[in-house]
């Protein structure tokens, strides 16, 4: 796949062309902004066509901060509950006598065929107002564990995960740069994204707050005419003479120039059939994930061994948060009807929105962490970076947190199966890395030696769980199996972000943007089967 300049379609000769059409200022218009996108994007799927190449869409749910996940989707004793050194560092249910918590355990459920922690007992809200198990997320799993990120460093780290070392295209762009949609990729500000593109193509950022949708959008509104509503008949005409002149030297001159005037022809519809009400439709969409949230960390629902027992403070660091010694008599009352986890119903609001709707191939974005907790009567934010935050305090809201965002992870799956995309899907999930947790359990730092990833396809029938872990981590101030990665036999090393990439692109059908690592799943006839053991803690 040539870069070239001389290239019939290369950006540069693209922008000539789009000189050569007409006379309308397309630079100023929406229809350069589109077609570019577009026209690039199917010079380099006709290409990879005949390679035989079919990409996948791709979405990046980033933790910014790396909160801990041992108690949700870093499962710590999979496949053998025996091979375990626990403690309250990482416990995820309460223990106690006389109806106050005194400690926490690690405790697992068996749910299809894999031990899972103690939170996947219990339902999710689901979308009318019901409930759900939270288990159908299982079903198209893959969790890589154990991963060796390299990198101690927040900033350092979040980058890593769109630009592996050693890798000139980001992950964004893998399906990005194949893409005929109108956007190669749509950031919802996630603090490192990165999009590198290997055909010039650029990602577009949404800048936080308001309705996403018409931020995103704007650009394609005439605003000189006035609404885009009233103003299709304009930018089809402007769309019909540029279709036309790329079609006039398109032909004979590309093996992919049917597809480039399919492609603009598209585009043409996208903007002819217009966007509906913007406002109603993000009113209705951040409507039905906040309910979901709002019901998921409602803390009068009962979760026993997570907030049947009251959890008293006793004045030392064993119950902070953030630094902050908690003396309320009873941390059970830091959630209430005001808190709210901060930018995660727009976020999905607007995944949804641009993948359902064929915007973009390629999406991240990054919900963020409880926002108006009470503590000690004054009104305080959650950290996801929870080096002062005891296990204690962290396990109680991290439970309501993550039932919060497996329904709205559910929701969006059930919106991508019915749209039937789920299967040429890919939704990537965790943190710049997981953390250790210090002895005493008062709180944790960075386990850049021990992240994971909780990836989801309908072309996965998992669950799958790969990446082995010490049963008793080596370094002195956070022993236990917290996640630590450990060698794997078919590799020689423990896992690393060149193995999860590989992974990853082998997923999305795109080749590797690293060589330093192979994919940890292959296809044996219509299933995807692992190239190594399944995860044991060593």
């Amino acid at each position: 796949m040539s870069n070239n300049h001389n290239h019939p379609f290369s950006r540069r000769n693209f922008l000539k062309i789009m000189g050569l059409t007409t006379s309308l200022p397309l630079m100023q218009t929406p229809v350069q902004i589109l077609l570019e996108s577009i026209i690039l994007g199917a010079q380099r799927k006709a290409e990879a066509e005949i390679l035989g190449i079919f990409p996948r869409r791709y979405l990046h749910i980033l933790q910014e901060g790396a909160p801990p996940r041992w108690s949700f989707d870093l499962f710590l004793t999979p496949y053998n509950t025996t091979a375990f050194t626990g403690k309250t560092a990482f416990g995820n249910h309460y223990v106690g006598s006389g109806g106050v918590a005194t400690g926490l355990t690690y405790e697992t459920v068996l749910k299809k065929g894999v031990n899972v922690p103690h939170l996947w007992n219990f339902p999710v809200p689901a979308v009318g107002g019901g409930m759900r198990p939270m288990d159908g997320l299982l079903d198209n799993l893959l969790l890589l564990r154990g991963i060796v990120v390299g990198n101690p460093d927040h900033t350092a780290s979040q980058a890593l995960q769109f630009l592996p070392l050693g890798s000139t295209q980001s992950m964004t762009a893998l399906s990005g740069d194949l893409s005929t949609k109108p956007f190669p990729s749509v950031n919802a500000s996630v603090a490192q994204f990165k999009y590198s593109s290997n055909v010039s193509k650029s990602a577009v950022t949404i800048s936080e707050g308001g309705n996403m949708l018409n931020t995103l959008l704007s650009p394609f509104i005439r605003k000189d005419l006035g609404s885009f509503n009233t103003n299709r008949l304009a930018l089809s005409s402007a769309l019909d003479a540029s279709i036309s002149a790329l079609d006039s030297v398109a032909s004979n001159l590309h093996p992919g120039s049917d597809s480039i005037t399919l492609a603009s022809q598209s585009a043409k519809d996208l903007l002819s059939s217009g966007f509906g009400n913007l406002t109603t439709v993000w009113d209705s969409l951040v409507n039905k994930y906040t309910d979901l949230i709002t019901r998921g960390i409602d803390p009068t629902q009962l979760l026993p061994g997570i907030n049947d027992l009251k959890i008293a403070p006793n004045g030392t660091k064993d119950y902070q948060i953030n630094g902050i010694i908690i003396t309320d008599p009873d941390i059970r009352t830091m959630i209430t009807t005001s808190t709210y986890i901060g930018r995660m119903a727009a976020h999905f609001a607007m995944a949804e929105y641009v993948l359902i709707n064929n915007l973009s191939d390629s999406v991240a974005i990054a919900p963020y962490s409880f926002i108006r907790f009470n503590i000690n009567g004054a009104l305080e934010s959650g950290q996801n970076d929870e080096h002062t935050t005891s296990a204690m305090v962290s396990n109680y809201y991290n439970s309501f947190y993550n039932l919060a965002y497996s329904a709205c992870l559910l929701e969006l799956i059930d919106q991508l199966k019915i749209k039937g995309i789920f299967s040429d899907t890919v939704i990537v999930t965790g943190g710049e890395f997981g953390r250790n947790p210090l002895n005493d359990g008062t709180g944790s730092d960075h386990g850049y030696l021990g992240s994971s990833s909780a990836i989801y396809s309908g072309a996965i029938g998992g669950p799958i769980v790969l990446g082995n872990i010490y049963q008793n981590s080596p370094q002195p101030n956070y022993s236990g199996t917290w996640g630590h990665g450990a060698p794997v036999a078919e590799l020689g090393e423990p896992l690393n972000l060149a193995h999860w990439a590989s992974t990853i692109a082998y997923l999305l059908r795109t080749p590797s943007p690293v060589t330093a690592g192979g994919s940890l799943l292959v296809a044996a006839g219509s299933d995807l089967v692992p190239t190594i053991e399944k995860a044991k803690q060593v």
